[in-house]
Parts: structure tokens; sequence; C-alpha cells
């Protein structure tokens, strides 16, 4: 089996926990990777379990899923609510921007990730990240518009 790939990626949780089902799993949704299960045992340690409602912004791993061949599976999966995640959201956000009209799901995890940046920066401590995002946001448009 092949081990997770180390890049990163940001998605929406589409459900997780089913009590119904009284499933401690979930579904991610994700543009390019379409949607990846993940189990409990998937999100690192630490992490308050809660966190994983339906559209919640997570940043996980792919690898091989171990029960379906040619399928992904998310792990490393980690709810992003710290200032430290916002450079990685916004360079996520970013990209989004870039690839947009390529994929149906982008409009859908875009308006999340901006919900999440926004939410991030109005409790930010650190008044000088807003800055660093604003001129990275600026040589965006000067680069790509």
């Amino acid at each position: 089996m092949k081990q997770a790939d180390t890049e990163k990626y940001i998605g929406l949780v589409k459900w997780f926990h089913d009590q119904a089902k009284d499933a401690n799993y979930g579904f991610i949704q994700h543009a390019k990777l379409g949607d990846l299960f993940f189990h409990e045992r998937s999100i690192e340690q630490g992490q308050n379990i809660s966190s994983f409602r339906e559209n919640a912004i997570v940043v996980f791993t792919a690898q091989e899923s171990r029960k379906h061949k040619d399928k992904l599976e998310a792990v490393g999966v980690k709810y992003l609510d710290t200032e430290t995640d916002l450079n990685f959201l916004f360079s996520h956000f970013l990209s989004i921007l870039t690839e947009k009209a390529k994929y149906s799901d982008y409009n859908t995890i875009q308006k999340g990730v901006h919900l999440k940046i926004t939410s991030l920066l109005e409790k930010a401590t650190d008044k000088k990240i807003v800055e660093q995002l604003f001129e990275r946001f600026q040589n965006y448009v000067n680069t790509h518009l």
C-alpha cells in the first residue's frame, strides 16, 4: 500500500459522526480529489472531535484507501482554528482563486475558506499578520490581474 503523501490539502467536512448510524467516520469534500473517507482514528491527536461538523474547514494528507482499491482516504486530519493556520489558509485561498474555473466544487470550498479566514482574522491578536496577508493579496492581484 502506498504511504500518505506529504502534500497538505484543504477540504470541507461533508459530514462526520452520523448518530443514527453510530458512525465515527465521515467524508471530506475536496475539489480535485473528490470525496475522501476519514475515520476518527485519522484525526490528529489532541483535536476536539466535536469540531468536525458539516462545512468545517480541515487540512489533511491523502493516502490510498485501506479498503477500496483506487480510492483515496484522508489521514492526519486537523481542524483549522488558530492564528498560525492563517498563512496556510491564505495561500490555499489564493490557489483556489487561480484554479476556480477548473472545478465545480471550488465555489463551495472557496466560500468556506474565506469564512474561516475572516473568522480567524477577527480573533487575531497579532495585527501584523493582517498587514502581511494584505500585502500578499496585493502581490497576487498585481501578478494575476
